[in-house]
């Protein structure tokens, strides 16, 4: 089974836990969650460790409107403009890379 997947979940939820200890600026937070979140994505659309394979799609749609609605929320910090380039940047990443992952 996937037993295994308990413990990337305990690591995704402390990673995205940890965001406001780590970083103390907004920009960077929402690019650390988005970060942990495309990270995170892949594998559960490649093993699709639960039990249902309808929940392992739900878990990956959600994760994915999460990464989006951060990866927006970065354009709505007070931020030097080479900071909103580089959400900008992610956010265009983040889209190439759900785009390959759904092809």
């Amino acid at each position: 089974g996937y037993g295994f997947w308990s413990i990337v979940l305990l690591v995704k939820g402390l990673l995205v836990s940890l965001t406001t200890v780590m970083f103390t600026d907004a920009i960077s937070q929402f690019m650390w969650l988005n970060f942990v979140l495309v990270s995170y994505v892949p594998f559960t659309g490649v093993l699709m460790p639960w039990r249902a394979s309808p929940i392992a799609l739900v878990d990956v749609a959600a994760h994915v409107v999460l990464s989006y609605s951060y990866g927006m929320g970065g354009f709505f910090v007070v931020a030097s403009e080479s900071e909103q380039n580089l959400v900008a940047t992610w956010l265009i990443i983040d889209c190439i890379a759900v785009g390959i992952m759904i092809c």
